[in-house]
């Protein structure tokens, strides 16, 4: 049996130092969307640590993005000076977005659960 060593202490680098999880404030269009029509994704923004020491080296925003809640994948990186990402799509189709935020170091906190857009 193989072990990923690599992502057993990743893991439990971010138990440790990991940033607080961070929430969607809003999805504005939600619902329906045109296809080609805009959407904005929002967040609020982490101010703390998990250990509760204030973060002060966010570095931005991993955006995931899939056709099911359990098949995300990073889509977008976002600088830690915005809270929101404005997305179109020209397929239709479900679409399903998480976001996690990242620390200078490179500790990603846990990803928000997922939210979806239909674009019709």
């Amino acid at each position: 049996m193989k072990i990923d060593f690599a992502r057993l202490r990743l893991a439990a680098l971010r138990a440790a130092l990991g940033i607080c999880p961070i929430a969607f404030v809003s999805m504005a269009n939600a619902d329906v969307t045109p296809p080609g029509q805009p959407f904005t994704l929002s967040w609020e923004m982490p101010s703390s640590n998990v250990d509760g020491t204030p973060l002060v080296d966010l570095l931005g925003y991993y955006v995931y993005v899939g056709d099911s809640p359990d098949g995300l994948m990073p889509m977008w990186f976002v600088p830690a000076d915005l809270s929101n990402l404005q997305v179109a799509y020209v397929a239709t189709g479900d679409y399903y977005f998480a976001i996690s935020a990242v620390n200078a170091d490179g500790v990603e906190s846990d990803r928000t659960g997922p939210v979806m857009q239909t674009v019709q």
